[in-house]
């Protein structure tokens, strides 16, 4: 929820927050505006303001797009029947590059957290790896990682992730 999200309009709704607080308010609401004597000065600061607004790149490090293909991703997986519907399905989502490790970590992530190890999951991986190659890497990456971290495992995902990777 706490995420900024850039407004183009901003002073355009600004004007309409101020109309409709002086509509409801009544003229009480225009006594407490500041803006009657400094409109020329705010003027010519709004002009560098647009100046500076042309320069400045937002950079988003909520990563709201990566919550949103993880999202995707798992709801994805749910919602199939079989790994190759699956499949199909996640090869049509068009993945951008360097998103390909966060559909490994989905699908490693997903076999975790079932209560006994599923197939479904090592095959789908294993899709995956035959139709592109490049899921390759990320899988080794990942299987590095974990087996540095298994030590911080319950038991049953230590099971179910063991058995994932054997069947890889």
């Amino acid at each position: 929820l706490q995420v900024f999200k850039f407004d183009d309009k901003y002073e355009e709704n600004e004007q309409k927050y101020k109309t409709l607080s002086r509509e409801i308010l009544g003229s009480d609401a225009e006594s407490g505006d500041e803006d009657g004597s400094g409109e020329s000065e705010s003027e010519g600061s709004e002009e560098e303001e647009e100046e500076e607004k042309k320069d400045v790149t937002i950079i988003d490090n909520t990563e709201t797009n990566l919550v949103a293909l993880r999202r995707t991703i798992y709801l994805t997986i749910n919602s199939s029947l079989d790994f190759e519907e699956c499949a199909h399905k996640l090869m049509k989502m068009q993945l951008k590059p360097g998103q390909e490790i966060e559909l490994c970590h989905m699908f490693l992530d997903c076999c975790a957290e079932q209560r006994t190890y599923e197939k479904f999951y090592g095959l789908l991986a294993q899709r995956f790896c035959n139709i592109n190659r490049i899921y390759i890497g990320p899988f080794e990456e990942i299987f590095q990682d974990s087996y540095g971290t298994a030590h911080r495992l319950d038991t049953n995902r230590l099971r179910n992730v063991s058995k994932f990777f054997a069947h890889l």
